[in-house]
């Protein structure tokens, strides 16, 4: 699978967003790269992109409404709310769900 992800800013975090980060490496035993830049090319068919707010703001947001993507903004995942002790998890399924459609995991 190919993981990446974008943060906010991060003027006002409610979320511990570099230790989701952590979490998912760790359960999902891969590396989550940085996205430096967005590009007008498609990205490959097994790449994720986590977009990843502290807050509800939500100002790193999916642009390019890209398929393989996950808009995390404090505590809402693609814009449902997810109670703060299940996120980290929730995200994981999220991730998983996605990989399970592209063919990675």
């Amino acid at each position: 699978m190919n993981l990446w992800v974008k943060y906010c800013g991060g003027c006002n975090p409610q979320i511990d967003r570099e230790g989701l980060v952590a979490f998912l490496e760790k359960e999902l035993g891969e590396k989550i790269f940085p996205l430096q830049q967005e590009s007008d090319e498609q990205p490959r068919k097994d790449k994720i992109i986590l977009f990843i707010n502290g807050c509800p703001v939500g100002c790193v947001k999916n642009m390019q409404n890209i398929h393989s993507a996950i808009v995390v903004a404090g505590n809402y995942v693609d814009s449902f709310l997810v109670p703060a002790e299940k996120l980290f998890k929730t995200v994981l399924e999220r991730v998983r769900k996605i990989g399970e459609l592209a063919g990675g995991i």
